[in-house]
């Protein structure tokens, strides 16, 4: 439905409308990785177990200079 995409434009939108800010960074799950990689964000670093036993933690940052 488009909702999360909505959402995330949104609070980028925000973030640079700030000017402050030249990095985005996140952490999310191997499951959500993809739909954050479509908005230009790479994985910094993955760590096993990291939001609890069997749930993986992958950081992501998006470079908005």
């Amino acid at each position: 439905q488009g909702l999360g995409r909505c959402l995330l434009t949104g609070r980028l939108e925000r973030i640079r409308a700030e000017g402050r800010f030249t990095e985005v960074r996140i952490e999310t799950t191997p499951m959500s990785r993809g739909f954050f990689a479509r908005f230009g964000f790479l994985p910094i670093r993955t760590q096993s177990d990291g939001f609890g036993r069997g749930y993986d933690l992958v950081e992501m940052s998006l470079s908005i200079g």
